[in-house]
């Protein structure tokens, strides 16, 4: 509905002043290019300090159940950490399996400052691996 009025009030607008305005249509997507599996180029767009959400975003699994799976939990009181594993994709930008074709791994941490004793909000990025079969 809201697209339609957009129309209309584009067509009215170019049939006034004479020029004609780009209107969206279509719904848009919620996923990046390639949803529930990482390019290499989303890949290499990952740095150490990014929270789980921004790399969710980036690789396009911000939706669930796109996550990634969780592969290695730590807690301690010093440090806590979080490796999640994800499907790479192929050519063609269709999820590989990872048992037979390997995943990507991004591991994130929480250190605690040594001077206040303060955990930070969020999981950063600490390390990321590509292992290929």
């Amino acid at each position: 509905m809201q697209i339609k009025k957009m129309a209309v009030a584009g067509a009215l607008l170019a049939g006034t002043t004479g020029t004609l305005l780009a209107v969206p249509t279509g719904a848009a997507s919620a996923y990046a290019g390639t949803p529930g599996c990482v390019t290499t180029a989303e890949y290499r767009s990952i740095t150490n300090g990014m929270s789980q959400t921004q790399v969710a975003r980036r690789f396009g699994t911000y939706a669930r159940p796109y996550w990634g799976g969780v592969t290695f939990t730590y807690d301690s009181y010093w440090l806590k950490e979080i490796d999640r594993e994800y499907r790479r994709c192929n050519a063609a930008g269709k999820p590989l399996s990872i048992l037979y074709h390997g995943g990507v791994e991004v591991d994130f941490n929480r250190d605690r400052d040594f001077d206040t004793e303060t955990l930070p909000s969020y999981y950063g990025v600490s390390q990321k691996y590509r292992s290929v079969y």
